[in-house]
């Protein structure tokens, strides 16, 4: 325990210091991280300085001091700053148990380093703290049931988001009741008959968007392309529309005049952006369709050039 006469010593360099500068003790005042003493007084009763507080209190290293202030000091990033710079387990156990906020308990959740405490902690009765320490678990079938089975929607995102058990992840994309959940299971979702599935069936565009980014077939894109509801979900699924037929059918045939001018600027075939500069009735996808296809002429011109132009010389419209 601290001694009255060192408490009061301190206080009284840090207000002789305020007295004879008339102005607050700056961050960058010249005190050495083993005076500890003085960096707490200076964290408690530097006046009118936010900033110099926070700045000693984020080099005090005494564990009991810091309890204190995560305890009982009034202002939130004070608290904050004092549970960063615990590393007392017990200490942070007992912020975790008795903190009246789910934010600072969930701090001191992520300064546990215990792996006994890590898994105590992963069937806490607070989803906060639950979502603070699934990152470190290191058991396997504890990670899987809070990514299937915690009632926090959060919880189960977090533990989704450390898997890598396809299993887990496809039972998850297909079966979550919640939006958020089968979203980030289907962006880590690897087959494509699962995924495939899922942008066919699921009724929440974020989620169909997501499956759109992992899909390589493109039928099955091709489809989505020219008959989902959502814009979102059909501009993610043209994304990774990479088949020049296919192209060239959404240039000329989807609904959505923003999705055919999409693909116009992939079109490879003349004939194609012939067709489009005479049929579109959108001048914009008009104009798109004859500047690809001057592109692709430039282009043409320029590889031919390259091809017969004699070793040594530049061919003339080459850049």
């Amino acid at each position: 325990m601290r001694s009255v006469a060192r408490y009061l010593g301190g206080l009284a360099l840090v207000m002789f210091t305020f007295i004879l500068t008339g102005c607050m003790v700056p961050p960058g005042w010249n005190v050495k991280d083993s005076d500890q003493g003085l960096l707490e007084n200076l964290a408690l009763y530097n006046f009118g300085s936010p900033y110099a507080r926070m700045d000693a209190l984020a080099r005090v290293t005494d564990q009991e001091f810091l309890l204190k202030v995560a305890e009982t000091n009034q202002d939130p990033p004070f608290r904050f700053q004092a549970i960063a710079n615990l590393n007392d387990q017990t200490m942070l156990m007992k912020l975790i148990q008795e903190d009246v906020h789910p934010d600072e308990r969930a701090a001191a959740a992520r300064r546990i380093t215990d792996p006994s405490l890590v898994t105590k902690l992963a069937e806490s009765a607070d989803p906060e703290v639950r979502e603070a320490v699934v990152g470190r678990l290191s058991d396997p079938g504890l990670l899987r049931r809070l990514a299937l089975e915690d009632k926090s929607p959060q919880v189960r995102v977090a533990a989704i988001m450390c898997e890598t058990n396809q299993a887990v992840m496809e039972q998850a994309a297909t079966g979550d009741p919640d939006a958020a959940v089968r979203q980030m299971a289907t962006s880590k979702v690897l087959d494509q008959n699962v995924l495939a599935k899922v942008i066919r069936n699921d009724p929440e565009a974020g989620v169909r968007a997501a499956a759109a980014g992992r899909l390589v077939d493109q039928e099955i894109l091709l489809e989505i392309v020219l008959k989902d509801h959502e814009s979102t979900v059909r501009q993610a699924a043209l994304k990774h529309l990479t088949d020049s037929p296919s192209l060239a059918t959404v240039a000329t045939t989807a609904n959505d005049p923003a999705i055919r001018l999409g693909a116009i600027s992939r079109v490879d075939d003349p004939v194609t952006l012939a067709v489009i500069q005479t049929k579109d009735r959108v001048p914009r996808n008009q104009i798109a369709a004859r500047n690809r296809a001057q592109e692709i002429q430039h282009n043409s011109a320029a590889g031919a050039n390259t091809q017969t132009a004699p070793a040594g010389k530049q061919p003339v419209n080459a850049q």
